[in-house]
């Protein structure tokens, strides 16, 4: 049974370091965790994307060089945060964990550098912790019209079963929506949206929603 005094938790990283810790925003003390340093990190930096959420946290550890693949560690809190799962692309340089979003039992990673920079984003989902897989990849998108150097995956957002994924450089930068159909978990591309402004540059650079709003920028 996963305590109560994690529900409401804050995750953050120090700057160049390995340092990650938990706060709990639920007591009056604010008194920080220390989330395991994982074995497997060799040169990445832990700590390099955050996301969290009820009592899971998902941390990527990237390299300073940005061709070089990542790595993304899952923690979940029971009477402290463990390490349960660690996640890696079967790419070396693709940029694995660039961006990362994890909502409920569904974590999307993404690697802007996959395929000579075109940019492809991995959907996992969650198994029982008990299973030899906690998380499996169920999922991995592409933009239907990219090519080398978009960068797709730049700057990644979900809500529910909409995604919405961005691609910098696709010209003056692209944003593009994929809806998951409930019943067949596939991934389908819905639609994209382009800046109206001529002189934009590097549009979806960074995306944000909640509801009914949607932010890029």
């Amino acid at each position: 049974m996963i305590s109560l005094r994690f529900f409401l938790s804050l995750v953050f990283s120090i700057c160049c370091t390995d340092v990650v810790y938990a706060l709990n925003l639920s007591s009056p003390s604010l008194h920080e965790v220390l989330l395991p340093v994982p074995n497997t990190l060799a040169d990445k930096i832990l700590g390099a994307r955050l996301s969290v959420s009820g009592a899971t946290a998902a941390v990527s550890a990237l390299t300073d060089n940005t061709r070089a693949s990542g790595s993304v560690y899952i923690y979940d809190a029971e009477e402290s945060w463990r390490l349960t799962t660690e996640l890696n692309s079967p790419l070396s340089t693709d940029n694995f964990g660039q961006a990362i979003v994890l909502e409920n039992n569904t974590l999307i990673v993404s690697a802007d550098r996959d395929g000579e920079d075109a940019g492809a984003v991995y959907v996992f989902e969650r198994n029982s912790l008990s299973s030899p897989e906690p998380w499996q990849q169920t999922a991995k998108i592409s933009p239907p019209d990219g090519i080398a150097g978009d960068r797709f995956g730049g700057a990644i957002a979900l809500a529910g079963d909409t995604l919405y994924i961005g691609a910098p450089l696709h010209t003056q930068g692209k944003l593009y929506i994929f809806k998951r159909n409930p019943e067949s978990r596939q991934w389908l591309y819905i639609d994209s949206v382009i800046p109206d402004d001529p002189q934009a540059l590097k549009f979806a650079s960074a995306i944000a929603t909640e509801v009914s709003q949607l932010l890029s920028s």
